[in-house]
């Protein structure tokens, strides 16, 4: 059974999450992020679900000492710093309030399964994307990305040529909670061509959404 660190407060929505987590078969520890590193065993995934803003950055930043994946629920403005202050080798995942159950769940199905059973390194041409450390690379240099620019980065490069829609990379990425004040999926489209320094890498599919080209 997974088991998670939950770093949250005292409050009716940190019981009511903890209680959706249980019925979903996941097992839950309460404790505080900075003594991750000192747990026995190990926990899967560590959970940051505080109210507070600055509470959620210090222990964001405890947490990555950890070699368990970070799932963090914050607002939107929190997330957007979170994702500015990502670290390469970090595997995590952001999501923004009201986010729904079934969208916690699911972010942490996938962080653990792929620490639990291991991820392929996918290599499309010059372009190696390593889902088990969470790190790109073009041409062997590592590129530094945001969290959810890996994401969408990840989820081009799953299937090669084949068009993600809009769609899919809305729930894929985001899931249901982001807010509609997030920077649309274009903006982070350009900031990853930007970053990797080929930008006909990411093709774009008129009306439908975008496809990861053979990277050469």
């Amino acid at each position: 059974m997974t088991l998670v660190k939950v770093v949250i407060g005292d409050t009716d929505e940190g019981r009511s999450l903890l209680r959706g987590l249980a019925r979903h078969g996941i097992r839950t520890r309460r404790g505080q992020a900075h003594d991750v590193a000192r747990d026995e065993p190990e926990p899967d995934l560590v959970l940051i679900a505080l109210t507070d803003p600055v509470a959620t950055v210090v222990a964001w930043r405890a947490a990555r000492a950890s070699r368990s994946p970070l799932l963090v629920l914050t607002d939107a403005a929190t997330a957007r710093s979170l994702e500015d202050d990502a670290d390469d080798g970090v595997t995590a995942a952001i999501l923004v309030r009201p986010a729904d159950l079934s969208a916690v769940v699911g972010q942490i199905r996938a962080l653990t399964s792929a620490r639990m059973v291991g991820a392929a390194v996918r290599r499309i041409g010059r372009l190696e994307v390593d889902e088990r450390r969470h790190v790109v690379t073009v041409d062997g240099a590592t590129v530094r990305l945001a969290p959810r620019e890996y994401a969408l980065l990840a989820f081009l490069a799953a299937a090669p040529g084949a068009v993600r829609t809009r769609a899919a990379i809305e729930e894929h990425v985001w899931g249901t909670g982001w807010d509609i004040t997030r920077p649309p999926i274009a903006a982070h489209v350009s900031s990853l061509r930007r970053k990797l320094g080929q930008p006909h890498w990411i093709v774009a599919v008129r009306g439908v959404g975008y496809r990861l080209s053979e990277c050469e």
